[in-house]
């Protein structure tokens, strides 16, 4: 039996430690051939030996280290999903921000700034721990479930750190406040405005993953997802997963070609620029193939299908954009090395950093030393170190197919810069893949006339020929509008405005 390759959604990953333990875990298990989990798309892929492993085993073992795996959804169920995931991440953003803005005010008393009063309420420390305690315990509750995750697994991750530095300030506040009646030297709003800022830093990650898709929803915007289907001299409306090799489709002028077939009836021009590149329509007649989301100019035809849905030329290209968007450049894998130690050299560095201002720069004084260590935990997070590199992959391949220029793994895309030929077809690439007039040979007749009279014979046609003449009529009639009516009638403005102001 041959390897099997399997695309997944990975859910809980929070930054780039989380992807290298993923990858770390299930490489090492038995028929696991090859791993790739990109935080930036959330995405995983995994070539694996059937033989001696299966999905199942491996998304329990994704399960057992903390994290949800699933087969990865359709494009657009996945940007649905990112939209009510930032929907989630907005409105915990904007409850903790409330809550965080008693905090900010109090600040200014700290800074001896007269003339901004500040409530005496707010410096109640009951009231602080009021504040704090939701945000604490309610909507920071899914960084200790990604702390608890890594610390079972003998790993540690971002949310170790931002468990750690708002769990000291919380306690040692807490501590306070009912140890003694102190309204100084509290830091309950080190932990709120901590975790305030890091759901702003993925509420911003989230826009910025879901905008790098984009490339994939407008691919994915070609697929038609239903069909006519034509059976027994009747026709009947189908969705477009329901058809099978052997069915026949009728494609009406206008329409997107839903499925890769052969025309078996009827001629027509076939708009094929979104695969080809090549602006002028190519004309189809029986026998010949045609793929799915190009668009039938003005022939109906007849297609019988050869491929299923997931089989067509289209949903391969989305594949290899997708595939490009998930595989790691190499660059990517020093990074993922490093961010592995990372958390745990910081932890130890913080431990440090306490021990060293408690018990020697600044001995006795618990104050100082926790703000020093909360420093150092938060300060630390990894985040923007292992998203770097596959945003801007993503960003770089998500562009390029936008352009029409795809790109089957990341690492070619690095290996750009070491090139020293580049081929390029000319049609839609060098040029704009647009027929458009350039020049005007005519004798013993008007241009303006002449324009308007061949542009309303082919102001219903859809060739790219007719439509360049259309656009050029346009521009002719907009040009003449701002040369020679436009002036008359701000004159005739002018005029009526100076009969105003005189009556």
């Amino acid at each position: 039996m041959m390897n099997e390759t399997m695309q997944i959604d990975i859910k809980g990953m929070h930054c780039s430690a989380c992807s290298a333990r993923i990858e770390k875990v299930i490489s090492k298990m038995d028929g696991v051939l090859k791993v790739n989990v990109n935080l930036a798309t959330e995405k995983g892929r995994i070539i694996y030996d059937p033989n001696l492993t299966s999905k199942l085993l491996i998304f329990n073992r994704i399960k057992k280290i903390g994290y949800e795996a699933v087969i990865s959804k359709n494009a657009q169920n996945l940007i649905e999903s990112k939209r009510r995931e930032m929907r989630g991440l907005a409105w915990k953003f904007f409850i903790s921000a409330i809550l965080a803005l008693p905090f900010i005010w109090t600040m200014f008393s700290h800074l001896n700034i007269s003339f901004i009063p500040v409530p005496e309420l707010f410096l109640n420390p009951w009231f602080q721990l009021a504040l704090a305690t939701p945000v604490q315990f309610f909507i920071a509750l899914p960084f200790y479930e990604g702390a608890w995750s890594a610390i079972k697994n003998r790993s540690a991750n971002m949310d170790v750190l931002v468990v750690l530095s708002t769990s000291a300030a919380y306690f040692y506040s807490h501590y306070l406040t009912f140890s003694s009646s102190r309204t100084t030297g509290l830091h309950y709003e080190t932990s709120v405005l901590i975790i305030t800022f890091v759901l702003l830093g993925k509420l911003m990650e989230a826009k910025s993953k879901r905008k790098t898709m984009d490339a994939i929803k407008k691919l994915n915007q070609l697929q038609v997802k239903s069909a006519i289907k034509y059976m027994n001299g009747k026709e009947s409306k189908t969705f477009i997963h329901q058809i099978i090799p052997g069915d026949i489709v009728i494609v009406k002028p206008g329409e997107r070609i839903p499925i890769d077939g052969q025309v078996i009836e009827g001629i027509s021009t076939v708009n094929e620029s979104m695969l080809t590149g090549e602006s002028l329509p190519v004309e189809k007649n029986i026998g010949n193939t045609v793929y799915s989301g190009t668009m039938n100019e003005n022939g109906l035809l007849k297609i019988k299908a050869t491929k299923k849905e997931n089989d067509s030329f289209l949903s391969k290209i989305i594949e290899i954009v997708e595939e490009a968007q998930i595989s790691k450049p190499p660059i990517q894998h020093i990074a993922d090395k490093f961010t592995a130690i990372f958390v745990p050299i910081v932890v130890l560095i913080a431990v440090a950093t306490f021990i060293l201002w408690y018990g020697y720069l600044n001995p006795g004084q618990v104050n100082e030393a926790l703000e020093k260590t909360i420093a150092v935990l938060i300060i630390s997070c990894p985040c923007a170190l292992g998203l770097a590199t596959p945003t801007s992959i993503m960003v770089g391949s998500g562009k390029a197919a936008q352009i029409g220029i795809l790109f089957k793994e990341g690492k070619l895309i690095e290996l750009l810069s070491k090139n020293n030929m580049i081929v390029l077809d000319k049609t839609g690439t060098i040029t704009k893949g647009n027929p458009v007039v350039t020049d005007i040979f005519i004798q013993n007749i008007e241009e303006k006339f002449f324009l308007q009279s061949v542009s309303a014979l082919e102001m219903n046609t859809n060739h790219p020929i007719a439509r360049a003449i259309v656009r050029e009529e346009k521009k002719g009639l907009i040009t003449y509008l701002k040369r020679q009516m436009l002036p008359r009638f701000l004159d005739m403005g002018s005029k009526v405005l100076l009969k105003v102001r005189k009556l």
